[in-house]
């Protein structure tokens, strides 16, 4: 059963404020539903069903993962507000009940949506050639091609994620996804070497493109160009294939990556958000291990306001040569930054050092706030990433790589989740924290004032 509610009419055609499809027991062509009707519904779309359809939750969450990978449009909600229905919470509820499995919102319409969108031309050729998009002044022309002729003849960047930490080569994915962009190619990753995986790009994200590297196995060398040390000049954009094995080199040598499309963004920085929102999508084991961090995190219903706050004692003292902020001047900070808003006093904090967190929670000394953590975190001073990649190297792991990577990640994408961030933009992390703020725009009042950087580094697109 499906219900459609609150028609509109939006440039001559019938749309829907929101869809609820109620699927009783069934997981039964729940994709092709989401698809059929994703274009003319213009904000949620609700799954109700049996509670107990969550004993197989993992097979729930794939099937979403068919439609968000080429949708991204559309946002998973962790937790629903419905008149109604309650969200199913656990695989533990009575056969019995029924309620919210899956909660899904679109972006409001603007050039956001628009930009996503272009990007799916490119990364899912095959899925947008089935409709005809208009993008502004960019239209995609309809073909009748399979999936694998459309990506054995397509134009390809192949990026080499380095073995470096998970947010700097995350940024280098994001500046080689703007070339791509720029040269209108789609991108391929190639993720041997990334240290946060143990199998694939899957663990942890959805698939960024249908095409895969196999389906331009028969390209040959001589129309591939490695790009790694070239000048802008000597890009042959006639090549179906170009390659990217040293992403620093490329970053370092080829071109600035402040160069945006302006007729889109006002900014670099904006750019380079809406370009990590729409890489940064976790695969359905990464958002059930975020929906459990959640319920780690705030309990049974997150603050309406929140800081988060990264603290980087560790490794960072290594890189830099010079000693990082102390605690006392973060708290400095996090009280300056509240002085006016004592409304925020919810305080998620990420740190690498276990020292931070017990001085925290034994300190009565910074009331009125609450300072949460992520329980069973791998906290360490050491470069996380270089030891994943030793331990790969010996095929042993106490912990999956993986399961470092979901750790770090879910951190992340909580963290921007909050309204207001605390930290160093000297730091991948710290960037990519207020990026996806940026994107997910909570308090457009706030403008550029939403963080504060201890260490009076500013936002740079660097890589």
């Amino acid at each position: 059963m499906m219900d459609c509610a609150d028609r509109v009419l939006s440039n001559n055609v019938e749309s829907f404020r929101w869809l609820v499809i109620d699927n009783g027991s069934s997981l039964h062509d729940i994709t092709d539903i989401l698809t059929f009707f994703e274009e003319i519904i213009v904000e949620d779309i609700i799954v109700i069903g049996d509670c107990a359809l969550l004993n197989d939750q993992a097979a729930l969450e794939y099937s979403i993962d068919d439609f968000l990978r080429s949708n991204r449009v559309w946002s998973y909600l962790y937790e629903s507000n419905d008149a109604f229905n309650q969200r199913c919470q656990s695989s533990s509820s009575s056969s019995s009940s029924s309620g919210i499995l899956v909660h899904l919102r679109k972006t409001k319409p603007g050039k956001k949506s628009q930009f996503y969108k272009h990007i799916e031309l490119y990364q899912y050729p095959f899925e947008a050639s089935r409709r005809r998009i208009v993008i502004g002044n960019h239209t995609s022309k309809s073909m009748s091609r399979s999936r694998s002729d459309t990506c054995r003849h397509g134009r390809m960047l192949i990026h080499e994620l380095g073995p470096r930490g998970m947010f700097a080569t995350l940024h280098m994915l994001a500046y080689a996804m703007s070339r791509s962009f720029e040269w209108h190619r789609t991108l391929l990753i190639d993720d041997h070497e990334f240290a946060y995986i143990t199998n694939n790009w899957t663990d942890l994200f959805l698939p960024i493109s249908s095409c895969t590297l196999n389906d331009i196995d028969h390209v040959s060398k001589n129309n591939r160009q490695v790009v790694n040390h070239l000048l802008e000049q000597h890009y042959n954009d006639s090549n179906q294939v170009a390659v990217v094995t040293k992403d620093y080199l490329v970053y370092a040598r080829f071109i600035t990556s402040y160069r945006y499309p302006n007729d889109w963004f006002d900014s670099a920085q904006a750019y380079r958000s809406y370009l990590m929102d729409w890489l940064l999508r976790p695969s359905a084991p990464t958002r059930l291990y975020i929906a459990k961090s959640r319920l780690f995190l705030w309990g049974g219903k997150p603050p309406s306001t929140c800081i988060a706050m990264q603290i980087r004692n560790g490794d960072k003292a290594n890189e830099t040569g010079v000693p990082p902020p102390t605690l006392g001047q973060y708290m400095d900070v996090l009280q300056e930054f509240t002085l006016n808003g004592t409304r925020y006093l919810d305080v998620f904090v990420m740190t690498d050092n276990d020292t931070v967190v017990e001085e925290l929670r034994r300190t009565q000394l910074h009331q009125p706030y609450r300072f949460h953590f992520l329980p069973n975190v791998h906290r360490s001073d050491a470069d996380i990433a270089a030891q994943l990649s030793n331990t790969r190297q010996k095929d042993i792991a106490a912990t999956p790589p993986h399961v470092m990577g979901m750790e770090v990640l879910a951190e992340v994408l909580l963290a921007s989740e909050c309204n207001l961030f605390i930290g160093t933009l000297s730091s991948n992390v710290g960037r990519a924290i207020i990026e996806l703020m940026r994107a997910k725009n909570h308090d457009p009042s706030l403008k550029s004032i939403f963080w504060r950087s201890v260490d009076n580094s500013t936002w740079v697109a660097n890589p």
